[in-house]
Formats: structure tokens, C-alpha cells, sequence
């Protein structure tokens, strides 16, 4: 009983409402896997509330599931791609967890990860020292 428990809590802390937050369990997809997810964004947070063309990024909020998203767009090195990231407060703290997936290249996707989780940690140093400060 007590595993039949554990394993459905697993299940629901990996779900964000309608969407899973880890999808799959490799972040190397098919362009069809990346096409399905984020036509599932569209459907649950609606059209993306920022485009950054320069970037070549379209980002979504979904204030009610807690999660943003940034998928990759035609002309973008990791393209076809996606990071989410959900905010966590835990105590005094917080943690962004971040996941994402590519059907594209590894290469371009790895520094686009690593581009998010350098934002995360500035978002964290930033957290703490305004906490810090009051």
C-alpha cells in the first residue's frame, strides 16, 4: 500500500495541471514529440506572452500552473527545443526546477540549458538578497 502511495505522489509532483512537467524520459525527442508538447502549451497557457525575435524565442506563462516555458523558433541553433522551469520557495530559499528537451542538435541545446540555469541562479541571488535586505 505504502508503494502504491509513494509511486502516485511521484506521478502527481511531475505534473503541472493538464501538462507533465518531464514529459519524457529523455530530453532527446522527435520534432513530432516537440510539435505535440507545444501545441498542449497553446491548449492549457494559451499564445505565448512574449516573442523575442532576436532571440528567436517564444515564451509562455502559465501563472496558474506556476511554469514558464521558452521554445525555440525556426532559425534558433537549438531549434527545434523547449526549457520549462517552475519556481519553488522551500524555507527561507528557493529553488527553479528546470528541465527541457531538443529534437534538434545536443550541442546548441546544452548551451541554451546552460544559458537558463546561469538565470536561475542570478533569479536565486537575487531572491536571497532581497530577503537578505528586509
Amino acid at each position: 500500500m505504502r508503494l502504491v502511495i509513494i509511486v502516485l505522489l511521484v506521478l502527481v509532483s511531475n505534473e503541472i495541471g493538464a501538462l507533465d512537467f518531464k514529459p519524457f524520459p529523455s530530453a532527446n525527442i522527435s520534432v513530432d514529440q516537440w510539435q505535440d508538447y507545444r501545441n498542449k502549451v497553446v491548449e492549457t497557457c494559451g499564445e505565448p506572452q512574449q516573442i523575442v525575435a532576436e532571440q528567436k524565442l517564444e515564451k509562455f506563462q502559465c501563472a496558474e500552473l506556476g511554469v514558464n516555458l521558452a521554445f525555440t523558433q525556426q532559425g534558433h541553433p537549438a531549434h527545434p527545443a523547449w526549457i520549462a522551469r517552475q519556481p519553488v520557495q522551500t524555507g527561507d530559499g528557493i529553488h527553479i526546477r528546470t528541465i527541457g528537451y531538443f529534437a534538434g542538435l545536443e550541442p546548441p541545446f546544452a548551451e541554451l540549458f546552460k544559458q537558463y540555469l546561469e538565470l536561475n541562479e542570478k533569479i536565486k541571488s537575487d531572491f536571497e538578497t532581497k530577503n537578505t535586505a528586509q
